[in-house]
């Protein structure tokens, strides 16, 4: 995980300087091509104005950007250099724009030390600074492209660059080629030379703020408001409401939060400019800029001269040039217009315009309209909002009012909970960022994992089925920063709780500490420090406000293993995320984290145990609901009501139907029971002497229950119907079970509690190629109660004693039964400690799911189950086959008579040690196949054929 990593790695940094007494004071500075570059150190010369400086030894053909080298912008065989990643960043946009139109830029000139150069004109010394570079169309090209294509390229991505880190640019025409330049901090405006680039840079920046195209927003189909005073969503009451109310208004002197506003240069929207004609804005001596688009003297990004009404959050920015976009398509020749965006004091109004708390004051809202000032556009208006995507918006009698959720830099960042639910990321003011800031540790791209969320005014929101982002919002009630996975988490732990009749539930009392939380309530060795600024946390009680006896220490330890259940697979699954879980007093600590770890915060809550056999315990259980072993079915009291009881022999069982499920009767396909066909007439005598004939085996062991036996077996033997439903089924399905766990002829010779036997193996019957591998160790086929049965369940007769034609006596199409069935799920419950499974492939493996479903979720004295595959390229299909029934059966158990979790499985290659078959085995399957393929032999010897 992040934080571990970025941990250890501070620490050293931090154990080595100490002890060697070098703090370097050279930063590494990214350049837009992936390569850091140290900063040259100590750097006494530079201004405001200037760049970093560079060494340049045996960096010439390192790259700054994708298309440029170091030794193409820097100055001869100058040992130094300045450079600006973020000049690099525009002009690598500008050459991959004019890559597509099979043109290049190449540079003319870059970075020029002051000693080198003689200055003719106001911005010739930009090139000292490494903010500026010359370039030109490159010769060779496609020829489409000229200067002037040049000028507006450079206008239309590097002023929306700048715009972010609140610099004008600067566009100088120099013949045949032209500069562009980063201007200084305290300049005003963008400089354009001569007059004509500034109409050329305004095409530019109208190209790079336009929207391509609208969303589709059908005027029957989509929302609408209708009346002054209607909101979106109608949810609220308020904007505040929907995207949370105003923290802190944002002023010019408030220089960190005022540049991460927007600054809208383009023309495709109209703005009011009310405010220009006051004789100050902001404060007492500030002048007021226009928000008019004047060709020739395009908006500023300079911070103090930048206009009111077109600053705004980038979020609200995005919203106003969609629906700008979208006004301009539904009706020619209208814009849409700004009357209000940012507020701030003004000499006509020392207050401002706006009441005090307003979301203006953030720019996080807009009153707009058309320019013709239409209002029967307004609804119109509304709807086109929101199919553009505001967050907010609020219909008055002349104007709509769109509201925008905090956001964090530029671009919007959400992460999405539950199915479609999403939360943008968020920083709070430059004034509380300590409060929310990652430890040190962190790299910036580090701490792109974990976002910070607002919460405000916006607790019923909800992450999920059951989770409202309320449960989790920390005590200031503001900022949070919250994981998905730990949302999952409670939401699975909520549904669980619901199905047990788990009450009272669990509810989340903390998940979030900002940093100076952490710093005043947990201790540096609490095994939640590392993961409790993180939102990968959350803190667990019946009663986060008191402490009654439903949050004692043992009625919450007995809540450990459900959670552990419900929580770790959905981390294993984040990215093979593990988790913590800790026993407080009076709080389960839950959390996310690289290893699994389970502890108590003080050795009473132990309950006896070592830390190491706490952990161990834990552990185990964990590794069983990651591997989806614990059985945990969806609803318990159904799963029982269509279960039969399974069980091992005992003289006192006895057969229980589960709860009828219901046979469509109007089904023309479905077979109707009836025991007086010819067949059934006819094999009578036959099925009477089988019956006898086992009943005479059976009398020569010792028969506890004699009547009850026979009764047993004629049920299931003399009974005769080609259905496998209806009453005449279930007569013998009662019948043959209740024989077959009654009888004295076992499975196991040798088997007691204390001797287990023989290895069990499951295998299907008629693969002879892998019966030797089965068998080699115990199997059904050697049990004494096959020997019984079989026979008798393969027995054939002559429908016609003076014909030499036989049919089976027992065939599923004219009289099936289920003594085989039954005969492995019993001896499926008879094994103990490892079952081996032997298949060729995943077809094999389906065949034996229902004894494998006994073996796995019903018998409690497996420890494991061994699959070996005859064909070594089929285990992995075998493998997800029998994922495929783990992810069933845990959901079908019965809680009365299975397991608690599923053995663990594995799938291997067939052991080499055992592939020579013995003579003795050779010889039983020749007599076995000479049995079982009587009529190929009557056919290929009869005369007449």
């Amino acid at each position: 995980m992040a934080f571990s990593t970025a941990l250890a790695t501070w620490w050293l940094c931090a154990v080595i300087c100490s002890l060697t007494g070098v703090w370097s004071q050279s930063e590494m500075i990214a350049f837009p091509s992936g390569i850091r570059y140290p900063t040259v150190d100590p750097d006494n010369t530079r201004t405001p104005k200037d760049a970093y400086l560079f060494d340049a030894t045996d960096v010439e053909n390192k790259k700054l950007s994708l298309s440029f080298k170091v030794g193409q912008f820097k100055h001869g065989s100058q040992s130094q250099f300045r450079a600006d990643p973020v000049l690099f960043t525009c002009i690598q946009k500008v050459q991959n724009a004019m890559q597509k139109e099979n043109e290049r830029v190449e540079i003319v000139s870059g970075y020029v030390p002051a000693s080198s150069m003689t200055p003719t004109t106001t911005h010739d010394d930009y090139q000292s600074t490494g903010r500026a570079i010359r370039i030109r169309i490159k010769a060779g090209g496609s020829g489409t492209k000229t200067k002037n294509d040049l000028i507006i390229a450079a206008a239309k991505y590097c002023v929306p660059v700048l715009e972010q880190i609140n610099r004008d640019i600067g566009i100088t025409d120099l013949g045949d080629h032209i500069q562009i330049h980063i201007q200084g901090p305290d300049e005003s405006g963008p400089h354009y030379s001569p007059g004509t680039v500034a109409t050329l840079a305004m095409t530019g920046i109208d190209q790079a703020y336009d929207v391509v195209g609208a969303a589709l927003c059908p005027a029957a189909e989509s929302p609408i408001l209708s009346t002054a005073g209607d909101i979106f969503p109608d949810s609220v009451s308020t904007l505040e409401e929907a995207v949370g109310g105003l923290e802190e208004p944002i002023s010019r002197d408030n220089v960190e939060d005022f540049g991460k506003l927007a600054h809208y240069p383009a023309s495709h929207l109209v703005f009011q400019d009310t405010e220009s004609s006051s004789s100050w804005c902001g404060k007492e001596g500030n002048p007021c800029s226009s928000c008019a688009a004047i060709v020739g003297s395009t908006p500023t990004s300079t911070l103090n001269l930048r206009c009111a009404d077109r600053t705004m959050t980038y979020r609200l920015m995005k919203f106003l040039r969609s629906l700008g976009k979208a006004v301009s398509l539904e009706w020619s020749g209208v814009k849409l217009q700004v009357l209000e965006a940012w507020d701030e004091p003004h000499s006509a109004s020392p207050t401002g315009d706006q009441a005090e708390g307003s979301l203006y004051y953030e720019g996080r809202a807009a009153k707009v309209t058309t320019d013709d000032n239409d209002a029967g556009k307004l609804s119109r208006l509304s709807q086109l909002a929101i199919c553009a995507g505001v967050d907010a918006a609020l219909l008055q009698a002349d104007h709509l009012v769109i509201a925008a959720l905090k956001q964090k830099g530029t671009e919007t960042r959400t992460v999405t909970f539950g199915d479609s639910q999403e939360l943008v990321e968020c920083e709070p003011p430059a004034a509380n960022g300590h409060m929310y800031k990652l430890r040190d540790e962190f790299s910036e791209t580090e701490a792109k994992d974990y976002p910070l969320f607002d919460s405000a005014n916006r607790h019923d929101y909800k992450l999920g089925q059951e989770v409202t982002l309320g449960m989790f919002v920390p005590r200031d009630g503001r900022y949070l920063r919250l994981s998905p996975h730990i949302v999952s988490c409670f939401q699975s732990i909520v549904i669980a709780e619901r199905k047990h009749g788990i009450d009272p539930p669990l509810q989340v009392c903390r998940s979030y500490y900002n940093q100076m939380e952490i710093d005043s309530e947990i201790d540096i060795f609490d095994k939640r420090y590392p993961s409790s600024g993180l939102g990968l946390s959350m803190e667990l009680s019946f009663d986060c406000n008191s402490t009654s006896d439903h949050s004692s220490p043992l009625d919450l330890y007995d809540q450990m293993q459900m959670v552990i259940q419900q929580c770790a697979p959905i981390f294993y699954r984040a990215d093979g995320k593990s988790m913590g879980i800790g026993l407080y007093s009076n709080f389960i600590a839950v959390d996310m984290r690289p290893t699994f770890k389970a502890w108590a915060s003080h050795e009473d809550l132990l309950e006896g145990a070592s830390a190491a056999e706490f952990q161990e315990y834990f552990q185990r259980w964990a590794n069983r609901a990651i591997q989806g072993r614990i059985v945990d079915p969806d609803d318990p009291q159904q799963v029982c009501k269509t279960t039969t009881k399974p069980g091992r022999q005992d003289i006192n069982f006895k057969h229980a139907f589960p709860e009828k499920t219901f046979i469509d009767n109007a089904d023309p396909n479905r077979c109707i029971p009836n025991s007086n066909t010819a067949f059934c007439t006819d094999t009578y005598s036959h099925r009477l002497k089988e019956v006898n004939r086992i009943f005479t085996e059976v009398k020569r062991k010792h028969v506890l229950r004699e009547s009850g036996l026979k009764s047993a077996l004629e049920a299931c033997m003399k009974s005769c119907d080609a259905c496998q439903q209806g009453e005449i089924w279930n007569i013998k399905v009662e019948g043959c079970n209740n024989f077959l766990h009654w009888v004295q002829f076992g499975f196991l010779n040798d088997y007691t509690e204390e001797t287990p036997g023989d290895d069990v193996s499951l295998y299907l019957q008629e693969s002879v190629d892998l019966k030797h591998y089965a068998c080699h160790g115990h199997c059904l086929n050697k049990s004494p109660l096959f020997s019984l049965m079989v026979p008798s369940t393969e027995k054939r007769y002559r429908p016609n004693p003076d014909e030499s034609i036989e049919e089976r006596l027992y065939s599923t199409a004219n009289n099936p039964l289920p003594v085989m069935e039954l005969m492995h799920q019993i001896y499926a419950m008879s094994a103990k400690g490892i079952v081996k499974v032997w298949v060729t492939n995943e077809k094999e493996l389906i065949t034996l799911k229902d004894p494998l479903k006994h073996v796995c979720l019903y018998n409690k004295n497996i420890t494991k189950v061994e699959i070996y595959v005859g064909q070594s390229s089929n285990k992995g299909t075998v493998s997800g086959v029998m994922q495929t029934f783990y992810a069933e059966w845990v959901k079908q158990g019965c809680p009365q008579y299975a397991r608690k979790f599923l053995p663990p499985f594995t799938v291997s290659d067939l052991p080499p040690h055992m592939s020579k078959r013995s003579a003795e085995f050779d010889m039983r399957e020749q007599m076995l196949h000479h049995h079982r393929n009587w009529e190929n032999r009557w056919l290929n010897g009869h005369p007449l054929i």
